[in-house]
């Protein structure tokens, strides 16, 4: 990635079967080791398995210098008849390892599916018919959730444009064009217009009118609240110092499931930005999490379970736990370390929403996720990450204070005449 080295290559063919190629043996062997060498390695550095161990157009290589443990690393050169058709690395993974992660994945894959994404869709559901059954008590004309709903639809959709090239090098381990997967793309900016906008938007509206009726009436100030710009402001910069605690309350917590449970991660290719069209906008999925999670899990969730129990802490157990298993599958092992760590980070977000309101959970939730996101622009060193990086960490200071700028120009309260929390 730095140097621009060659580290694989791969033709494209137009027939399934590799034919065996008409080479004698040893120009064969001769030929696959020049194209070793373009891989940048040298002979002494590789060892060839034997010629009847290999097909009759694959010439396989081991590099014991590049063991790790008791993975191996090994070359392989396919030849399509007398033509080179690809030069690829891979690792051989132990069998008991394959066998433990497949058990990890298939766990994770299963409590994301039930416990996240049923659960996620029938709470959808519920915000919907409840916007029904309250339509004469909800504001749905409310800018403020039109704002909110825009703008994580909207960086969502741009998102699943952004993911084309990674995804269908990942799924289908080719490059295609993006003719021949646009119905994937658009089956999927369809789902993300219904779970991130149209639910969004009824659990938003929905959600604030739930706590109208608790101790906590004002959780959710709007536009059309005088004191809205300030509140915003004031929001944003306790939301900021409850990331910074957030972030070490995270850092303990992994530290903890290191000792105990032997927690570890690895690196996933479909989370890395790098494989994205436009890398730069990946710090913008940042601005859908804090806003849909705070909303159907927080606002939404907490809020309807609330009406149910009387408590707010009771009433949090299950989103938090919902919120919790859409993150579990994440590379980070094994599969219980996220949720575990997001049960404690998300009774915390509760606090911060009920103890303040819900635009500082939304900032804090909005901080941390940005700086984790940006940490690696500002950490390469160059400026064109530097400026990156401080860009999105100064896009959300300089959003609030012109809010409230055009809300006291509009109310005409005047700088020294602010309301007070």
């Amino acid at each position: 990635m730095s140097t621009g080295q060659l580290v694989g290559y791969r033709t494209e063919l137009t027939v399934s079967a590799l034919p065996s190629s008409s080479l004698p043996t040893e120009d064969l062997l001769k030929r696959s080791d020049k194209a070793v060498q373009l891989l940048g390695y040298s002979l002494k550095q590789v060892v060839r398995e034997p010629v009847e161990q290999a097909s009759a157009h694959e010439i396989r290589y081991r590099v014991p210098g590049a063991a790790v443990g008791d993975a191996s690393l090994h070359i392989s050169v396919n030849w399509s008849g007398d033509q080179l058709a690809s030069i690829t690395s891979e690792w051989s993974i132990p069998e008991d390892y394959r066998a433990a992660m497949a058990h990890q994945d298939n766990t994770a894959n299963a409590i994301q599916t039930y416990g996240y994404m049923v659960v996620s869709f029938i709470m959808g559901l519920i915000s919907i018919i409840l916007a029904v059954v309250f339509r004469k008590k909800v504001k749905f004309r409310s800018a403020t959730m039109w704002v909110l709903t825009i703008i994580s639809c909207g960086i969502s959709i741009l998102h699943v444009i952004n993911l084309i090239p990674g995804v269908a090098m990942l799924s289908l381990s080719r490059a295609v064009s993006f003719d021949a997967i646009l119905f994937t793309t658009l089956l999927q900016i369809a789902l993300t217009i219904i779970q991130g906008g149209v639910t969004l938007y009824f659990s938003l509206v929905t959600g604030k009118h739930l706590w109208q009726r608790t101790p906590y009436p004002s959780i959710m100030p709007t536009w059309s609240d005088a004191s809205f710009g300030q509140q915003l402001v004031d929001a944003f910069w306790r939301g900021l110092c409850f990331a910074g605690v957030l972030l070490g309350l995270q850092s303990i917590i992994f530290t903890g499931l290191e000792y105990s449970v032997q927690a570890w991660s690895s690196t996933d290719a479909e989370n890395s930005p790098l494989n994205l069209t436009i890398p730069a906008f990946f710090p913008l999925v940042a601005w859908v999490a804090a806003i849909s999670e705070e909303t159907f899990f927080r606002l939404f969730g907490v809020g309807l379970l609330r009406k149910l129990v009387r408590n707010t802490w009771i009433a949090a157990i299950i989103p938090t736990f919902v919120w919790a298993a859409g993150h579990v599958t994440y590379p980070i092992y094994p599969y219980y370390s996220r949720p575990v760590e997001l049960m404690i980070l998300g009774f915390v977000f509760v606090w911060i929403m009920v103890r303040y309101n819900f635009w500082t959970a939304l900032f804090a939730h909005l901080m941390l996720d940005t700086l984790l996101m940006v940490i690696s622009y500002l950490l390469e060193g160059t400026a064109q990450g530097m400026t990156l990086g401080l860009i999105y960490l100064l896009l959300p200071v300089i959003l609030v204070y012109a809010i409230r700028y055009f809300k006291e120009k509009k109310t005409g309260i005047g700088i020294d005449e602010k309301p007070k929390l």
